[in-house]
């Protein structure tokens, strides 16, 4: 019996099931129909950025046939919602405004209508504001220690839930809500990766907001690197003694310091901070007794990181005769261009140590042997004078200078290739130049107009084939004329080259038949006559021909046909029939050509072609009856 009590129960909680599902309508069943529904999402008092809604609906004895949510807030509506896997789900408006909204489901079968219970919650879209105050950006690299960061955070509707500090995707510190919104991290240097690093702060809301600030920060644990450049390690120095180094750092080098034993000669400021350069000071060695002097040279980057350089040279300030230097070559005035070979003649009651050879205020090299020589490459000189200057030095460090003034003469010559000078030119034409260069070339350029004061550039990069520089000109619609054609090349240095010539431009489409003057007409014994138009020279390349047209004192008479010459270029051909009137295309009314009045002819011709159109020079022809 307890067994049969249960299946009974079973099968009456089926049929109440099969019931809600399948649509039964009241009156089928003892129970009344009823609804039961809830809101599930979004849940009651909270805050959230999310626009899902989810009711749960439950039907006794009745089938659900639609559920909607009302809300009610900053802005208010009702959003339907479908049947998913058992829940009714939908979504707010997504441009709806963050605010308190009250929500209200409603579910209708047939005359039956329910209504949840009000919920209200924070729709909350808006992220917060978030600013690192402390420290300032840009952030000076930093080597140890501890970082303050201070930060700033706020929200307009949910509050802050959390804020936290990351480095490197790594979590340095988390905070909860503070009433006056400020979050002090303090972060210890040394647990950060030497480099530049990106602190970023992220401060979330109570609805699930995010917004993040960032700021670079450089950790710099790397020393710089010093090495001497002058003097050379056991040299024998006197006088006054120029003290160079260069100094490298990733960050930059603040300072470099220059030691003679233990006493601090020079302190080199540099500013702003360098990644590299050379430091100098002028060191008297006259203050310091014959004999060995350690000198050292400390440089320091922006984060207090140091490394030091040493050198040992032997004082010796007892000579006092500077040597002499007389210049051998080249000569005072000499023009000079590529590579020439500086040469002098340096004497020294005791000994020459070096001869210093400068270009200007640029130290170029030096010899310590007789014969002092140097190649100079003058190709890295602009055209121009240039002084040169020998100085030689002894053991002792006196000097004595040598001075010359030479011409540098390395500018480029570019001569044409074609045209030719007096050259008639039509249709489209190979612009060739050939350049001579000691340096290399930087630009190649043609230009053309009526004279040198009104040069245009022609288009177009040219191509080069070993020395020579070609660019095609499209002339069509250049006015027939005199002009000047113009090649400038211009060199690495700036040096310039200039071939000037001038050309004649033909027009490109001629009427070749009949010839000026003819005459015309059976009276002249010519009733039929061909005016025949011919292509003077060569088109551009993509250039076609697409229809020629016949005028008669101005007047468009005929269009011409296309024929193949007896050398197999195209020619335009019109057979007039000087018997018969020609009227004009554009106005019938006007005539072009009475055969019953005798007179002049003007023939001229319009050719159209790809991307244009032009008019030939006219023909005068006389007609007799």
């Amino acid at each position: 019996m307890k067994s049969a009590r249960v299946w009974l129960a079973l099968i009456g909680a089926l049929g109440l099931g099969v019931l809600a599902g399948c649509g039964n309508t009241p009156g089928q069943g003892t129970s009344p129909a009823r609804l039961f529904l809830s809101i599930e999402t979004p849940k009651e008092d909270s805050a959230t950025n999310a626009l899902r809604l989810a009711v749960n609906v439950s039907a006794l004895g009745t089938r659900v046939e639609r559920v909607e949510v009302r809300y009610e807030g900053p802005q208010q509506g009702a959003v339907p919602l479908s049947h998913e896997r058992g829940v009714w789900v939908g979504a707010l408006p997504d441009g709806l405004p963050s605010g308190r909204y009250t929500l209200k489901a409603r579910a209708v079968a047939g005359s039956l209508v329910e209504e949840s219970r009000p919920l209200s919650f924070l729709l909350d879209r808006d992220p917060p504001t978030v600013v690192i105050a402390e420290p300032a950006s840009p952030l000076q690299p930093q080597a140890q220690g501890n970082l303050r960061v201070r930060v700033q955070a706020s929200d307009a509707h949910s509050g802050i839930a959390r804020v936290r500090l990351f480095a490197a995707g790594r979590l340095l510190g988390e905070q909860e809500a503070r009433q006056d919104g400020e979050y002090l991290f303090n972060v210890d240097l040394a647990s950060l990766d030497a480099g530049t690093q990106s602190l970023r702060v992220e401060a979330v809301d109570r609805a699930g907001n995010a917004r993040e600030a960032r700021i670079d920060l450089v950790v710099d644990r790397e020393a710089p690197t010093v090495t001497w450049r002058d003097p050379a390690e056991g040299a024998q120095v006197s006088g006054p003694v120029t003290l160079r180094v260069r100094a490298t750092d990733n960050v930059g080098v603040v300072r470099v310091e220059f030691f003679a034993g233990a006493n601090l000669l020079e302190t080199v400021v540099v500013n702003p901070p360098a990644l590299g350069g050379e430091y100098t000071y002028t060191w008297d060695s006259t203050g310091y007794s014959d004999g060995p002097v350690t000198l050292r040279a400390r440089a320091v980057d922006a984060t207090g990181n140091f490394a030091e350089a040493t050198l040992t040279v032997t004082v010796a300030n007892q000579d006092k005769t500077p040597p002499t230097v007389v210049w051998k070559a080249p000569a005072d005035g000499a023009v000079v261009s590529e590579a020439v070979t500086l040469e002098v003649e340096a004497t020294d009651n005791v000994g020459v140590a070096k001869v210093e050879f400068f270009a200007g205020s640029t130290k170029l090299g030096e010899a310590t042997t007789a014969p002092y020589t140097f190649s100079w490459n003058t190709t890295g000189y602009p055209d121009g004078p240039v002084t040169l200057k020998a100085r030689a030095v002894d053991a002792a460090g006196n000097a004595s200078e040598a001075t010359l003034t030479v011409t540098v003469a390395n500018a480029p010559t570019v001569v044409w290739m074609n045209p030719v000078p007096h050259q008639k030119v039509t249709g489209f034409v190979n612009l060739q130049a050939e350049v001579r260069a000691i340096r290399p070339v930087s630009h190649v350029d043609f230009y053309f107009g009526s004279d040198e004061n009104s040069l245009a550039k022609i288009s177009g990069s040219p191509s080069v084939s070993g020395n020579v520089y070609t660019l095609g000109w499209d002339i069509l619609r250049v006015t027939p004329g005199n002009y000047i054609l113009q090649v400038v090349v211009e060199d690495s240095a700036g040096s310039r080259g200039v071939a000037t010539i001038p050309v004649e431009v033909m027009s490109t489409f001629v009427i070749t038949t009949p010839a000026d003057g003819d005459g015309v007409g059976l009276g002249a014994g010519r009733q039929i006559v061909a005016i025949t138009v011919g292509v003077n020279g060569t088109l551009p390349p993509g250039v076609t021909v697409s229809r020629v047209e016949i005028l008669i004192n101005s007047c468009a008479v005929a269009d011409a046909r296309q024929e193949i010459a007896g050398d197999g270029s195209y020619v335009y051909v019109y057979p007039w029939d000087t018997a018969q009137t020609l009227s004009c295309r554009s106005d019938p009314s006007q005539i072009a050509h009475d055969p019953t009045k005798p007179g002049d002819r003007v023939i001229t011709a319009r050719v159209y072609y790809t991307g244009g159109d032009t008019f030939t020079g006219g023909v005068l022809v006389t007609y007799s009856p």
